[in-house]
């Protein structure tokens, strides 16, 4: 019913009203024909009765008279058939009277609905002309904004640059800063641990000092007794029962020594342990500080995470942060001063700690000289009575040695601690970084707790300092005790006494000479690896500031794109507004016309209707009936053609206001789409800020795990290192051990000798007795210490060491995530696979260990058959103490020259042996290093596997395609929703429309007044038609504007995909300049790596090649003594030991000419190729930031290529041995490992990594 148009309704109505005046006019002339008839049948009944009943002549004759009855038979047929005729026509008539009756109603009930459409077309009529002008006024109100706004757009993006150049300098001035702070923090790590060091040097000395003092006072005064009771024993030679007495007062002696002793022990143990104790309290209290640093740390967090929840209040005081941006950049300058102020005093204060680390070493080594001069006069004394004091400063000694081995592993134990809390560090800096771009108030107070840390390190070094100034004026005290000592030694009589007291401290002390120099050693690899790690630290920040430079220059690309594609939205809103309203103002044109016809056909209707009803009313002859009835079939036809137009017309009528309909909800959805867009924009912007964030966290994770593979691969060339060494120490074992077989078999001659001169030294036995125990005491020692080193190697054995890496999946990013997920598969594979080889080799390694404690197991058997040898020595000298006594003053000479050169060679098994131990010792901190370096990496990994979960799952639930699916079909919903609640509001109006059909015949009266109106807004749409050509011709005018803005716009278009293109062009150059560059570091670091590794093998060799010197000046010594000794012996002898030091004098010379020239040549190399490295890294940092700005400032062509002439050549460098192959043949067992090929081959593979990343990426 709503379906049809009005005007149609109209038409119909009209055509009603006139076929019920024809009905009617019909319904008239039929009555009249039927009552023709009546009066004709009723005359001709009348008729024939009165001529049958009175034949009278008078009256007049009808004109039946005359006729026949066969004439009247024949016209009565003729009139009944013609009364049936006009019964037959008058059903007929009947039949279409009723179908009028019909069409009739069917009329009235179009024409009321007419008049509603009219109504209601009316109602839109005056909704549009009042839209056509809240439109208008809403156009010129939006061009005058659009003006408003295009003015203020450009003040915010002057102001908006204006900013960013601040910020970018702050940025700046906050990177220095905290660059500063990292190196304040380094150098102030660096200064506590050199204060450490010479802290306990300073101790060890002291107690060195203490010890030298207290046990020269005891010789003195064993000496005293020593020389009375030779005196006595001279005197009393002759008598046996002399001799004997005073052997039991010597026995008595003996025993208080050994009293003596025992206190002195005590006492010496309750100093240790008071030492014990004051090295637990320092541990403690450094332990207390690391838990003081680590809630700080917390803090930091805990500071970070609030920063992190202000970051939305932040953004909605933009002008207060402006205002404290200002503040800070004046405070800033006056920060910087003060830092550097701080930092200078900070320098000085090292610089005076090294000038006091130089005064203090040139004092131990004025005070080593001075043992040194001291040494040849008192080799010529030798006492063995003293022989148990030197065996407990052996056990003491090594129970030392353990202790410092226990501080050594805490002090390991404390550096991965330190490394670990460096680490965390450095990532609370690289966020704080991060941070400081929008978080610049937030961290104004954590600066200021950073000065107050600054502080407090200030105050810690001086009292450092304070307390080095103590420690010297201690050691001068100890340097004024220690030259009254010098002066007591140059008496005679004290130095006879001290020989084999001086010879066993300097076997000690070449001992502490070799570990000084190892801890020489590990300090310069420190160094070395603090230095790597500051080059690391610097190229990371150099980096990442040029990362930082290109991530705002992306969203500085990203700010201006949106704003162009912010005025081309607002252009295309614009130009489709000017559009509809074009097309709107076309129907109306188009509703115009029509209105226009209808009225026409209206007034034609009229006049119509008009003559029909003059022509109704004025019918009078039968003859004029036929011609009406003619005339009104005619105008019949032609009215019922005239409908069948009307219906074409309102049919595509109503077709057009669906239409219209149609785009009006186009128009209504396209606003509703254009408010979805700015908010998918919105999110999508909010989206990419995400992904980029987590881009920076991947990346980070990445630049971890790079820095963890480099530590293992540092670790694994260190363990190489230490099996070439444990190599060499096994080749130099089994030198030792034949050269041990062959002096044991000249000890057993030796021994055979001394069994016929020992008869009568009984004193010489019990001493010899005394040095067995002793012997044995260390051997059970030793023995401990080998089953405990067993036990700690099979619990190593014992210890999984399997830590799988998962196989899971990881995205990067939104381009790629199917290539990305495959890549970072095979790097956890891969990193699997190194990490089952690196146990491989561990196994081997343990495998290398337990060779080595069969090498000391078989040296301990070796100690075993000596000890027989000395047992069965002993019994024989006891079967010799019953001859004669009278050649003993002679004998006395020879024996003890034997028994010292038996001792010597003992004593310097027993030092190999204390040597083998302590390289144990190192081997077994070392591997608990390693163990804690491997356990702290799982630790990581495992940290940086849950980080890439949570990456995994944020990408899951952010996934761009996901998102816009859930969006579309959200809107689908809507719009399904909307369609259905305007198909309910659709049948509500046929409802209403049904129930206002009743109303309709009320309207009727209505329609005249409607007629008025009609020719009134005639009038009022003729004015409107006017108005509308100045607006088409205004519209056309700006439409002409339009399309030279869309071609202006498209214009940009190109060039914006111009330099898109031109900007990747530049990525891809820049990306590979940085691969260039990380080769580059890579094959320096590799040079470097070789050089270093050149000069620790050349100090090792000339360490060696000093304690060769050291040795060979004890045996010039020695011989000395010997020929001193033997010159009663006879000139030829003399003569020929002579020669035989002379020989030796001059082979040690030439030595010692041939390793100081090479150490002066190796010296001069590694000074020439650090400056060769230094000349290359500055020419490629220059070509790196000349890359850089040039890609920066090039945005019309892309960079030129870097120059060749820097980068290393493929043919120059070596072919070394991969890992992969190295760890699946494995460690040969007899042969040396190539350490530089190993660290060579894991630099290739991550470079080779990074490669395929890259190109991954591209």
């Amino acid at each position: 019913m709503s379906s049809e148009p009005p005007l149609l309704l109209l038409g119909d109505s009209v055509v009603q009203f006139c076929s019920l005046r024809f009905l009617q006019f019909l319904q008239v002339y039929s009555q009249r024909l039927t009552a023709v008839k009546n009066e004709t049948v009723e005359a001709l009944i009348m008729d024939t009765s009165a001529g049958h009943s009175n034949p009278d002549p008078c009256v007049k004759k009808s004109p039946f008279d005359d006729l026949n009855r066969e004439e009247l038979i024949s016209k009565c047929k003729g009139l009944l058939s013609l009364a049936q005729k006009a019964k037959l026509a008058k059903a007929e008539f009947q039949n279409e009277i009723e179908s009028y009756k019909l069409q009739l109603e069917k009329c009235e009930a179009e024409k009321t609905r007419s008049q509603e459409s009219n109504k209601i077309l009316q109602e839109l009529v005056d909704s549009l002309t009042e839209q056509k002008l809240n439109i208008i006024t809403e156009v010129d109100s939006a061009q005058n904004k659009i003006k408003a706004l295009g003015v203020q757009c450009k003040n915010y993006e002057h102001e908006i640059n204006k900013y960013k150049a601040d910020l970018i300098i702050k940025d700046q001035n906050i990177s220095d800063i905290s660059q500063k702070l990292s190196d304040l923090d380094s150098e102030l790590i660096s200064s506590k641990r050199q204060n450490k060091r010479l802290m306990e040097e300073n101790e060890q000395l002291i107690n060195q000092l203490t010890e030298i003092e207290a046990r020269t006072a005891e010789f003195n005064s064993i000496g005293l007794e020593q020389r009375e009771q030779l005196q006595l024993l001279e005197q009393h030679v002759l008598t046996d029962k002399e001799y004997k007495a005073e052997i039991e007062v010597l026995n008595n002696k003996i025993k208080e020594l050994e009293d003596h002793c025992k206190v002195v022990e005590r006492e010496t143990t309750k100093q240790f342990e008071d030492k014990i104790n004051e090295l637990t309290q320092s541990c403690e209290s450094e332990i207390n500080k690391r838990d003081k640093v680590n809630v700080k740390l917390r803090s930091y967090k805990d500071k970070i995470l609030k920063c992190a929840a202000c970051i939305n209040q932040l953004k909605n005081s933009r002008y207060i942060l402006t205002k404290t941006v200002k503040e800070y950049s004046e405070n800033i300058p006056k920060w910087q001063n003060d830092i550097i102020k701080a930092s200078k005093v900070l320098d000085d204060q090292v610089n005076t700690l090294k000038n006091q680390n130089v005064s203090l070493n040139e004092k131990v080594l004025k005070l080593e000289e001075q043992l040194r001069q001291a040494t040849p006069v008192v080799k010529d004394i030798v006492d063995e009575i003293n022989i148990d004091r030197l065996d407990e400063l052996r056990n003491e000694n090594s129970q030392l040695q353990t202790q410092i081995a226990k501080i050594q592993q805490q002090f390991s134990d404390c550096s991965c601690h330190n490394d670990k809390i460096q680490q965390e560090l450095n990532e609370l800096h690289s966020k704080y970084e991060a941070l400081i771009q929008t978080e610049l108030s937030s961290h104004v107070a954590e600066n200021n707790s950073l000065k107050d840390q600054i502080n407090d390190n200030i105050t810690t070094l001086n009292n450092s300092t304070e307390k080095n100034k103590e420690l010297m004026k201690s050691l001068q005290d100890l340097n004024i005790e220690k030259e009254r000592l010098n002066e007591a030694l140059q008496n005679n009589d004290l130095i006879e006494c001290l020989s084999f007291q001086i010879k066993a401290l300097e076997s000690e002390k070449f001992t502490l000479v070799k570990e000084k120099l190892n801890a020489k050693d590990s300090v310069i690899e420190l160094e070395n690896i603090n230095k790597r790690l500051t080059e690391q630290v610097s190229n990371m920040k150099t980096d990442f500031q040029t990362m930082k430079a290109q991530l705002e220059s992306l969203v500085h690309k990203n700010n201006v794109l949106f704003l162009i594609h912010k005025k081309n939205d607002n252009d295309s809103e614009i130009n489709m507004l000017k559009c509809k309203i074009m097309e709107q103002q076309d129907q109306f044109n188009l509703m115009q016309k029509e209105y226009e016809n209808m009225q026409d056909l209206n007034n034609l209707l009229k006049e119509e209707v008009d003559t029909l009803k003059f022509s109704l009313e004025q019918p009078k002859d039968d003859s004029e009936h036929s011609d009406l009835n003619v005339s009104l079939q005619t105008d019949i036809v032609k009215l019922e053609t005239k409908l069948a137009a009307y219906k074409h017309e309102n049919s595509s009528l109503l077709i057009e206001m669906k239409e219209s309909r149609n785009k009006i909800k186009e128009h209504d959805a396209l606003v509703s789409e254009y408010d979805d867009t700015k908010s998918k924009l919105m999110s999508y912007k909010n989206e990419n800020a995400e992904l980029l964030h987590e881009m920076k966290e991947i990346n980070q994770v990445l630049k971890e795990r790079g820095e963890s593979i480099s530590k293992q691969q540092k670790a694994i060339s260190e363990m190489e290192r230490l099996i070439e060494t444990l190599e060499k120490d096994r080749n130099n074992l089994n030198e030792e051990k034949t050269t041990l077989h062959d002096k044991v078999e000249a000890l057993q001659n030796e021994f055979n000798l001394a069994e016929k001169k020992r008869s009568e030294n009984s004193e010489f036995l019990n001493q010899i007795i005394l040095e067995r125990d002793n012997a044995k005491r260390e051997l059970t020692e030793n023995e401990n210490l080998i089953l405990s080193l067993k036990d700690e190697v099979e619990k190593l054995k014992q210890t999984p060491a399997s830590a799988d890496l998962p196989n899971e999946d990881m995205s990067t990013s939104t381009i790629s995530k199917v290539e990305e997920f495959s890549r970072m598969r095979d790097l956890d594979e891969t990193f699997e696979e190194k990490y089952t080889k690196l146990r491989i080799f561990a196994l081997k390694l343990k495998k290398k260990l337990n060779e080595t404690t069969a090498i000391l197991q078989s040296t301990e058997q070796d100690k075993a058959k000596l000890e027989k040898m000395l047992s069965e020595n002993e019994t024989k000298s006891t079967v010799s103490d019953n001859q004669t006594s009278h050649n003993k003053s002679e004998s006395n000479i020879n024996d003890q020259l034997e028994v010292s050169e038996l001792k010597e060679k003992v004593r310097s098994l027993t030092a190999f042996v204390e040597a083998s131990e302590k390289e144990i010792d190192k081997l077994k901190a070392e591997i608990n290093t390693k163990s804690h370096e491997l356990a702290s990496e799982i630790e990581a990994h495992k940290t940086t596997k849950d980080d890439l979960e949570k990456a995994k799952r944020t990408v899951k639930k952010k996934n761009v395609l996901s998102l816009e699916i859930e969006d579309y079909e959200r809107s689908l919903k809507e719009l399904s929703t909307k369609m259905e609640e305007k198909k309910k509001k659709m049948v509500q109006m046929e409802s209403t429309i049904d129930t206002q059909e009743g109303t309709i015949t009320a309207m009727k009266t209505q329609i005249k007044l409607l007629e008025e109106q009609i020719k009134a807004e005639e009038t009022q749409n003729r004015l409107i038609k006017e108005e509308l050509q100045h607006i088409i011709e205004e519209g056309k005018d700006k439409d002409s504007v339009i399309q030279n803005k869309i071609g202006i716009i498209s214009k940009l278009v190109q060039d914006l995909e111009d330099e898109k293109r031109k900007n990747e062009e530049a990525d891809l150059e820049m990306t590979e300049l940085i691969s260039d560059k990380e080769k580059l570091i890579m094959s320096l670091g590799e040079d470097k790596a070789e050089l270093n590794q050149k000069v620790r093998r050349l100090e090792f060799k000339c360490a060696e090649m000093n304690e060769k010197l050291k040795i060979l000046n004890m045996e010039l010594a020695d011989l000395k003594t010997e020929h001193t000794s033997y010159k009663s012996g006879g000139a030829v002898e003399g003569r020929g030991s002579r020669v035989e030091g002379a020989d030796r004098l001059t082979h040690l010379e030439t030595i010692h000419c041939t390793v100081s020239t090479l150490t002066q040549c190796y010296k001069t190399q590694i000074s020439e190729l650090e400056a060769k490295l230094q000349k290359d890294t500055e020419l490629l940092k220059k070509q790196l930031t000349a890359a850089v700005e040039s890609a920066r400032g090039s945005e019309s062509a892309p960079s030129p290529p870097p120059s060749k002439q820097y980068f290393p050549s493929s043919g120059s460098g070596r072919s070394p041995v991969s890992l992969e192959r190295l760890l699946e043949e494995g460690v040969p067992e007899d042969e040396s490992l190539d350490t530089s090929s190993l660290a060579l081959t894991s630099d290739q593979e991550i470079a080779d990594l990074k490669r395929r990343l890259t190109a991954q990426q591209l």
